[in-house]
């Protein structure tokens, strides 16, 4: 079934993001998606750097989306490896071991983790392009479990867990360890984060009656507006751009 949209919700646990365009876009139409494929093929190599700008925030937007539609991840946890680790095919492997080991001691485990480079520091004092070790972030939804039982589950260096409290949007929080250093060419073509396939995902809601159903039933004694901003769109126009909380 093919659709016009010209606005749409999407709720992500108490978060309500909501977006109108000045023009429509069109949901069910395939070859409009491959030829955008091959136009982006096409591109320069300047406005290739935007698209890998492009495609960071949409990683960070879906992160914040899948954080804050799973509350119950509170314990913040950070891995690092006990020597220099560069290798970030060799670092993904030794982190899915752990993970698995993880999760046969804890069947319900839910996760998202960020995989980042150290900055390594040069004579100047700037930050080496393709410098530093690997280290992991994740949020999950570990009850408490002693620092020295989960280090021994690692199994391959050092890890740091605190339990996150009183952030209003976790999933921007955990964003902000998602930025300028994931256009590092190693993150060229491999995974900017990891995920537990049990996570609630973000409701989406862009056909019209539901849409409208929708909102009538968000009103001002129901959310709080939290943020509001309008950009322009290549291919939709001015869009605007609301985020509400809802209220508990």
């Amino acid at each position: 079934m093919t659709y016009a949209v010209h606005e749409k919700l999407i709720i992500s646990g108490s978060v309500v993001e909501h977006y109108q365009y000045e023009k429509p876009y069109y949901v069910g139409f395939p070859q409009l998606w491959r030829a955008k494929k091959l136009f982006k093929r096409l591109k320069t190599e300047s406005e290739q750097k935007s698209i890998r700008e492009d495609n960071v925030k949409r990683t960070r937007t879906q992160i914040r989306r899948l954080v804050n539609c799973n509350t119950d991840m509170t314990k913040f946890l950070t891995l690092t490896f006990d020597s220099e680790m560069t290798s970030l095919t060799k670092a993904n492997k030794l982190f899915n071991e752990f993970i698995k080991r993880l999760s046969r001691l804890y069947p319900q485990l839910k996760y998202v983790a960020i995989p980042e480079f150290q900055g390594d520091i040069d004579f100047f004092g700037n930050v080496k392009p393709n410098g530093g070790s690997v280290h992991y972030h994740i949020l999950l939804n570990l009850p408490f479990v002693p620092s020295a039982k989960i280090e021994k589950i690692w199994q391959n260096g050092f890890i740091k867990v605190k339990k996150i409290n009183n952030i209003d949007n976790v999933g921007a929080y955990v964003c902000k360890y998602l930025g300028k250093e994931n256009f590092d060419v190693r993150f060229f073509k491999k995974k900017k984060f990891f995920r537990s396939m049990n996570l609630a995902v973000s409701v989406i809601v862009d056909k019209f009656n539901e849409l409208k159903q929708n909102l009538a039933f968000f009103s001002p004694d129901s959310m709080i507006l939290k943020f509001e901003s309008s950009f322009l769109s290549k291919w939709l126009g001015v869009v605007q751009y609301k985020q509400y909380n809802l209220y508990s």
